[in-house]
């Protein structure tokens, strides 16, 4: 059977779909990543030797500007591939760091800046596949939880706390926030806040806490 071609603008975009796709990526580390990245670098270095010895009329084998063009690309494709299993928006650090580079250097060379909120529609899609969540300030993939109720567990956060974390990606940012069960509740599941703004998740939590108050006032 024909697998239907889908062609994708950007490389952030085309990695993540085609590791959609990929079997087993649910196993990938960013240690594994790294690996990854410094091997394909190591390539592109082997073939730069050996274009240097046969300039110097060293005997050996050589290699040609394709086959270094290829390992340069293969390591560009991992790097984008480290930056997605960390859930950071390479393309926005790149003209970032470009722009800072210009700037600390006094160079008037400047990267345009793409436009995000378009970008971040195209991407959304594809990185909410990976269903991944995130604390806001750490995006190291041994945190990362399948729900953002199993990452309040695995961060230890403290009922009543308002946590900023990231979906998909840095494309999604929610404020979540729990309390043990009301001694009115119907069941034993936590009181849960999942809110747009970290205001409306401290404003409910604030309310249950002040609903609950006046549950212990009644005679």
């Amino acid at each position: 059977m024909t697998t239907a071609i889908k062609t994708y603008t950007t490389l952030a975009a085309a990695n993540a779909a085609r590791q959609s796709e990929w079997p087993g990526v649910e196993n990938i580390t960013l240690a594994f990543r790294g690996l990854e990245l410094a091997g394909e670098a190591g390539e592109a270095c082997n073939n730069m030797k050996k274009l240097e010895r046969a300039r110097l009329g060293i005997a050996g084998s050589t290699a040609t500007l394709e086959q270094l063009g290829d390992e340069l690309a293969d390591t560009v494709i991992t790097a984008y591939l480290c930056a997605l299993t960390a859930g950071i928006d390479m393309d926005a650090t790149i003209i970032r760091k470009f722009n800072q580079t210009s700037e600390e250097n006094g160079l008037a060379t400047r990267l345009a800046a793409l436009p995000i909120e378009a970008k971040s529609q195209r991407l959304r899609p594809i990185l909410a596949k990976y269903d991944w969540y995130w604390p806001s300030d750490d995006h190291d993939s041994e945190i990362s939880s399948s729900s953002v109720s199993e990452l309040a567990q695995n961060i230890e956060l403290e009922a009543g706390q308002v946590l900023e974390y990231d979906h998909g990606g840095v494309f999604e940012r929610r404020y979540y926030a729990f309390l043990p069960p009301a001694s009115d509740a119907g069941g034993d599941g936590n009181f849960e806040v999942d809110e747009a703004t970290e205001e409306a998740a401290a404003a409910t939590i604030a309310a249950e806490l002040e609903r609950r108050k006046g549950l212990e006032d009644k005679p």
